[in-house]
């Protein structure tokens, strides 16, 4: 029970450092979205109800400080949840460069809906942020994939004493 208060507040701190501290950090096209990495990761490596927890959250939380469009957000990551979790089923989630791909891929569908309910709501063609933000954006959270899901993992087997979660290895 202890576990679903803390996941919102591991949420909010990670929203805030990706939007504080990281976003301070990196250049405009080549930032880290640390929050589309731990929704993959919840999707792949936490039991459901938790992943579906901290993707929620991630959402709301990015939702209520970024968001123009309410609930673009909470949509896209807990759909990323659901499909990390689908595919987890289907491919070795103890794989590097499958876990990479997979993270390249849907962070095309955060675009997407970015891209569709943008021109839907303003007017606004997203084509050249595509080429400019979301694609150097995608490449940088597949590079970045293994050194914070290794991260991800020593916080999660900090939950049970031990020294790392043993279900992923580098």
């Amino acid at each position: 029970m202890i576990r679903y208060l803390v996941i919102p507040f591991f949420a909010l701190l990670l929203v805030l450092i990706q939007e504080t501290v990281l976003f301070s950090m990196t250049f405009d096209t080549l930032r880290v979205n640390a929050a589309i990495l731990a929704a993959v990761y919840g999707g792949f490596f936490l039991e459901e109800k938790e992943g579906l927890w901290l993707s929620f959250s991630l959402g709301v939380f990015l939702d209520g400080l970024l968001s123009v469009i309410p609930g673009v957000y909470v949509f896209s990551y807990v759909l990323i949840n659901y499909l990390a979790r689908w595919m987890s089923g289907r491919m070795n989630p103890g794989k590097t460069w499958p876990l990479a791909l997979f993270t390249f891929l849907v962070s095309f569908i955060e675009f997407f809906f970015f891209y569709v309910l943008s021109g839907l709501f303003s007017g606004k063609d997203l084509y050249d942020a595509f080429l400019l933000i979301y694609l150097p954006q995608a490449a940088v959270a597949a590079v970045m994939c293994p050194v914070v899901f290794t991260l991800f993992h020593r916080i999660a087997g900090m939950k049970h004493g031990e020294r790392e979660n043993t279900a992923y290895q580098v």
